[in-house]
């Protein structure tokens, strides 16, 4: 898969995969004369070679997803494409990235142990306009390289410097997740705990599934909900997870899929199919919809009950003393006139 961004616009991280080198590798193209995706602009980034053994695994087609020992050494080629009109200088490097609320990110001020591990052929490639031209990427894991998952990114960016004397960047980067250790390391694995409905601002129906990472390898989670026997025996569906959401070994994320803004209350039986490589998961629930005119409110945002009942406590407590107060106030006053009548 080709990953472009557009010139001044944001960054868009896509993935792709960085695998052993050791393993069977499946048939690649040549060196590309062009593009491997035509049109658009800016700069593009593909994956070339990918192992047999993962070839039916659609995670690891797009992520590395495998456990390598120490000592080992992966390298793979990547094709850089200019799908500008104008020749382009490309920097291809490597940088740190972080697993944050369910986000793959750049993590460039905290740099990780990999950084050092990786090399890069060509860190700059010259590209004349509408040309794409291979890269090869190598990671050599040192013998006393500690256990644990470590994330990277290798990004190709083109550089503009404006007449302002601002520089913007366009970039597209494949995603390393590398996790050393001896075997086949750490299964992945994961659980869907719950389901809930709620309704955004403008009127949008919303699915949201409680995920949670049961295995020892990040993953990555997207998939469908359908609905059905809703009002009229009728169905929807399925809607897709608008990206995919990457979830830590231990951690809990919430998935969130919008659906169409017409959709009525309910109660629809949902279907939510989410995956994670050749990992699927379902979980089936009721669900009603606020209505539209309702302000939305997921069960997290609910007040505790609690939380009513002490106010009520308190006030009831504030009110016993003021009659109190006021009581007492009456009967010393009362006996300060009788004193002052003697």
């Amino acid at each position: 898969m080709t990953i472009r961004t557009l010139r001044n616009g944001p960054v868009l991280m896509q993935s792709a995969a960085i695998v052993m080198a050791l393993v069977t590798m499946m048939g690649s193209p040549a060196p590309s004369p062009s593009p491997v995706d035509g049109g658009g602009a800016g700069v593009g980034i593909r994956l070339l070679d990918i192992p047999a053994a993962t070839q039916d695994d659609p995670r690891a087609r797009a992520n590395i997803v495998d456990n390598v020992p120490p000592g080992s050494m992966i390298q793979r080629r990547i094709t850089v494409s200019n799908f500008d009109e104008v020749p382009r200088d490309v920097e291809v490097f490597a940088a740190a990235s972080a697993i944050v609320g369910g986000e793959f990110l750049p993590d460039d001020d905290n740099p990780n142990e990999m950084l050092g591990w990786i090399t890069i052929d060509q860190p700059v490639v010259h590209l004349p306009a509408q040309h794409a031209t291979d890269v090869l990427v190598t990671i050599a894991i040192p013998a006393d390289a500690p256990e644990g998952e470590q994330y990277a990114t290798v990004w190709a960016q083109i550089s503009s410097p404006k007449a302002t004397g601002i520089n913007t960047a366009s970039r597209a980067g494949i995603r390393i997740y590398l996790s050393v250790g001896a075997g086949n390391g750490p299964p992945a694995d994961f659980a869907i705990q719950s389901l809930s409905a709620s309704r955004t601002a403008d009127r949008v129906p919303q699915v949201h599934a409680v995920v949670i990472n049961t295995g020892g390898r990040a993953i990555d989670v997207y998939g469908t909900v359908s609905l059905t026997g809703g009002p009229g025996r009728t169905s929807a569906g399925p809607f897709d997870t608008p990206t995919a959401t990457t979830i830590l070994p231990g951690q809990t994320e919430t998935v969130t899929i919008s659906l169409d803004a017409g959709l009525s209350v309910g109660p629809w039986g949902s279907t939510v199919a989410l995956t994670s490589g050749l990992i699927a998961r379902d979980e089936t629930a009721t669900l009603t919809f606020p209505d539209a005119d309702q302000n939305p409110q997921s069960p997290a945002d609910a007040t505790p009950w609690w939380v009513p009942a002490s106010i009520g406590v308190v006030a009831a407590l504030v009110a016993v003393g003021c009659v109190l107060y006021v009581a007492r106030f009456r009967k010393r006053r009362a006996r300060d006139e009788r004193w002052t009548r003697v």
